[in-house]
């Protein structure tokens, strides 16, 4: 599982990248907000992994 993950990064973080609007636009039309909790924790654990994300660039250092 490591090994996989370690082989196909960069295509599961596009796959995410690509996703998260869509998500966002599904979880912002339901009526209840515990989906939009769990939405907005799963993207600040998602910047913390790829701060390069952000609108202007994030600050990731090797």
């Amino acid at each position: 599982m490591i090994q996989y993950l370690q082989d196909n990064w960069a295509t599961i973080i596009t796959i995410i990248v690509a996703l998260l609007p869509a998500l966002e636009l599904i979880v912002r039309l339901t009526p209840t907000k515990k989906d939009d909790t769990a939405l907005d924790w799963f993207k600040k654990l998602f910047d913390a992994i790829v701060p390069n994300r952000k609108a202007g660039g994030g600050n990731h250092q090797a």
